[in-house]
């Protein structure tokens, strides 16, 4: 009897596990699971044994229809944050990456549809209190995606504030400092947007590809066998990345042949670093230019030059890639023609 009530739990524990991967746990299907969990002691042997061969031909049919192929120990896991987590107001999230999820069922497409838009490093919100309804699409967290959210809003408030008060030099001295404050925080948007992207690109080829030893060390930035960083520059990534993803011997895109690159490369050396590392460091007579003059020079033009060319290496690079990886289009756009994000993509 008591090796019954273990299994007919434990099937009961993996059918709640099963629903909160897929997508498919109810407010009454989590209320009946732990009820029926919670009085699994009290039931009667002829009970339990009927409803444990009910419960495991629902397991099995789940299992079947998105086919799964994971350990029971990743259903364990879950289980054990189900039952260990208390239910907060917020986070009742845990948050998957799509790539450990699709090791686990080969058809989960069938749970999340929108599965193929995203790329591997890209989580899944899974909801184990089920505050949302059975087969509404679970949200996405992506980092670059909301780096890019991050953009949007300091530029567009850059924008309007320029837009309000021309010449600039007529504004008064708040809306002056407003208007600093959100263009230089564009710049850096737009450049944390980049290395994200970048960043996120190397993840996934250490994920879905085989890189070599040698183009591990390059991705992770640190080196295995002597256990240390291995810091790549902006430059160093933008070329290898791509070449990498796509197993060429040279890289793809470089300043002679991409005028996006040549023009970030530029615009990192002359502001990222001083937005960035700002210092009023003595180096040398800079009565006209150093890292603290240029803090001081950084101009509305600037700012869509640095953000435009941002946005079009990276359409560059998802387009070079794009029979390898998903498309960033899903989250990605240009400027629209009045100079602002639209506002559709806040929705």
């Amino acid at each position: 009897m008591n090796k019954m009530i273990e299994k007919y739990e434990k099937e009961l524990r993996r059918f709640r596990a099963l629903l909160i991967l897929t997508n498919g746990l109810s407010v009454y299907e989590r209320a009946k699971i732990d009820r029926h969990i919670n009085s699994v002691h009290d039931k009667k042997e002829k009970t339990i044994k009927l409803n444990l061969e009910k419960i495991k031909e629902k397991n099995k049919k789940i299992e079947d229809f998105y086919v799964w192929r994971g350990e029971e120990l990743v259903l364990e896991e879950i289980d054990n944050i189900v039952e260990n987590k208390p239910k907060p107001k917020q986070d009742t999230y845990i948050y998957p990456r799509k790539f450990v999820i699709e090791q686990l069922f080969s058809k989960y497409y069938k749970a999340q549809k929108n599965i193929t838009k995203f790329p591997a490093h890209a989580r899944i919100n899974l909801d184990i209190f089920n505050i949302r309804e059975v087969g509404e699409e679970s949200g996405w967290l992506l980092l670059e995606a909301s780096l890019f959210d991050d953009l949007c809003v300091h530029w567009n408030d850059t924008y309007d504030i320029s837009n309000n008060n021309d010449p600039l030099n007529d504004m008064d001295p708040i809306t002056q400092k407003r208007y600093r404050a959100y263009l230089n925080s564009s710049i850096k948007a737009a450049f944390n947007l980049l290395e994200a992207y970048l960043n996120g690109l190397a993840t996934d080829i250490l994920l879905c590809n085989q890189p070599s030893k040698k183009e591990r060390t390059v991705l992770k930035e640190w080196d295995d066998e002597n256990s240390k960083k291995c810091w790549l520059s902006l430059r160093d990534k933008m070329l290898q990345y791509p070449k990498i993803a796509l197993g060429m011997d040279n890289p793809p895109l470089q300043e002679s042949n991409c005028k996006s690159m040549k023009e970030i490369l530029v615009a990192e050396k002359n502001y990222r670093h001083v937005l960035i590392h700002p210092n009023p460091q003595i180096d040398h007579l800079d009565l006209f230019d150093s890292r603290e003059i240029r803090f001081y020079k950084i101009d509305y033009d600037h700012g869509y030059e640095i953000i435009d060319n941002i946005i079009e290496y990276i359409f560059t690079v998802s387009n070079l890639l794009t029979d390898i990886f998903p498309s960033v289009d899903e989250w990605l756009s240009r400027r629209n023609e009045s100079g602002k994000f639209d506002d559709s993509l806040f929705e």
